[in-house]
């Protein structure tokens, strides 16, 4: 087993140093991180991540969801109603919020437990801020390797301990107080579990008064009508732990205000991908990479729902900024500063989002880049089923709904979503959730493109590996032969060995639902 994960990293690290290594610069977007003038007194810094969490608050319209909080914090700050992450699953998505890197330019491929990790040598965010005398502190996991990238001051990476909301406030609560004995700004890393699976309808009591399974409808992205009883239970569980997550983000917030640290810190919400349900989590659909995006900038926010378009590849040069150190010149994305007042200013106008692998028998790459309107998805193995996708549309470890009726829209969308074509092209201003692809008709050419010009353009700026058909070939037969058990006896993320008897047995099965 050991001998299959030194391949894989051996194998991604060499891909890497034949590309050329991280970009040069941003696609049609001026580096605004390092054109800012440094912040005069550094702020603290709060981002907060929600594990598995769509874009299905309140604030963004969800009648299922409640959420007050967080539509609190909402209302406060910015709210981005275009906000993405770089890749829709966990590992990857996180290396892009702690580098700054798309994962095809930091080498994180796939989950990190799975042997998966980044290229050497690359600055990250708690390496930077510690540079600058930061105290740092991480809450929940990190599942990002190697660890000794990350130099954490406190560090407890328990998944499931975020579960308890009330240790979450208290512990940051502890933090602030150890920065502020140091005489030290503080960045906390708070990463909530929920509303990841297991579900929990309830966990220590919270949610006070959890809905229920005959609430449940189907979601926006999915053109089904009817859902069968298993898939309302699990749809219950997910919208319980959003209640859960609400919570301590309440909690969370008071913490912060009863230490008097509300006026002088930045806080970013965001989910690490969408919704654990099929053409969510996994799926370069909107549902799987448009996420919750939420900002706060003490004394440079106006109250504000922002259109533009922005990416967890603003994070890291957003953080710097707000500490007043310089960012790395390669990073392709910018401060978010200059939006935090609603006014206009120059801004990206395209963005690109990809997906490689979850797990080694999960690899499926494929690149996505959207506009004001359009959206171009190009999947790099046209010829391979989707291998996150079971034959009957649902996903491994959830079945959706009963088969829709053959020759039904639900059965397209789920069989494209199954085997996808080489490119799909969507007009979202039509039709947001992507039910009609209309790649290759003769009225939308020119926007199609356009687009595949745009997204050649993004990958050959920041020195996609996979433009190189040997690349793809290597990594292809690489995980092709991979051990089918590749990953079992993985480390948790908290670096301890997995439990023994039935405790190994259920982390084997969830860590398959990661």
């Amino acid at each position: 087993m050991k001998k299959q994960h030194t391949k894989l990293n051996t194998l991604s690290r060499r891909t890497f140093l034949a590309a050329g290594g991280a970009a040069l610069s941003t696609l049609a977007l001026p580096n605004l991180a390092c054109a800012q003038t440094p912040a005069r007194n550094p702020l603290n810094i709060l981002i907060i991540t929600a594990d598995d969490l769509g874009t299905n608050l309140g604030c963004y319209g969800d009648p299922l969801a409640r959420t007050p909080n967080l539509d609190a914090l909402a209302a406060r700050g910015v709210q981005f109603q275009n906000g993405y992450i770089t890749a829709p699953s966990c590992s990857p998505s996180r290396s892009s919020i702690l580098t700054g890197l798309y994962p095809h330019q930091n080498g994180h491929w796939g989950l990190s437990h799975l042997g998966y990790r980044m290229r050497d040598g690359i600055p990250t965010l708690p390496g930077l801020l510690k540079g600058a005398g930061y105290h740092n502190a991480i809450l929940g996991k990190l599942h990002v390797a190697p660890e000794s990238a990350f130099p954490f001051d406190f560090a407890q990476t328990d998944a499931r301990k975020t579960w308890d909301v009330k240790w979450v406030a208290q512990t940051a609560r502890e933090q602030m107080q150890a920065a502020q004995a140091q005489g030290k700004p503080f960045f906390l890393y708070v990463n909530y579990f929920d509303p990841h699976t297991p579900f929990h309808d309830q966990f220590q009591g919270v949610p006070a008064n959890p809905q229920t399974p005959a609430q449940m409808r189907p979601f926006p992205f999915h053109p089904v009508e009817e859902l069968n009883a298993g898939v309302r239970e699990q749809m219950a569980g997910y919208y319980n732990g959003i209640a859960r997550l609400d919570n301590g983000i309440g909690l969370l917030m008071a913490e912060l205000k009863a230490a008097g640290r509300d006026g002088d810190t930045l806080v970013l919400f965001v989910g690490d991908h969408g919704a654990p349900f099929p053409r969510g989590k996994n799926a370069v659909y909107e549902a799987g990479v448009k996420v919750p995006f939420l900002a706060l900038w003490p004394r440079a926010t106006t109250a504000h729902r922002d259109n533009r378009l922005v990416s967890t590849i603003d994070f890291v040069p957003t953080v710097l900024d707000a500490a007043g150190v310089k960012a790395p010149s390669n990073l392709p994305g910018a401060s978010l500063r200059p939006l935090m007042s609603g006014r206009e200013t120059p801004w990206r106008q395209t963005l690109g989002t990809e997906n490689n692998a979850h797990g080694p028998r999960d690899w499926y790459p494929q690149r996505t880049l959207r506009d004001g309107r359009w959206k171009l998805i190009h999947t790099l193995l046209p010829s391979v089923p989707n291998p996150k996708i079971t034959p009957s549309g649902g996903q491994p470890w959830i079945n959706l709904t009963k088969s829709p009726p053959p020759g039904s829209l639900g059965e397209q969308v789920f069989q494209t979503h199954r085997n996808a074509p080489q490119w799909q092209l969507y007009d979202l201003q039509n039709d947001p959730h992507e039910f009609h692809n209309l790649a290759g008709q003769p009225q939308h050419a020119a926007v199609e493109n356009r687009l595949r010009a745009a997204l050649l353009e993004w990958r050959t700026q920041t020195k996609d590996p996979l433009l190189d058909p040997q690349q793809l070939v290597a990594l292809t037969r690489m995980h092709d032969q991979s051990d089918k058990s590749f990953g079992d006896g993985a480390r948790t993320q908290a670096g301890q060995k997995a439990p023994a008897d039935g405790a190994e047995k259920r982390k084997k099965q969830d860590e398959k639902q990661e």
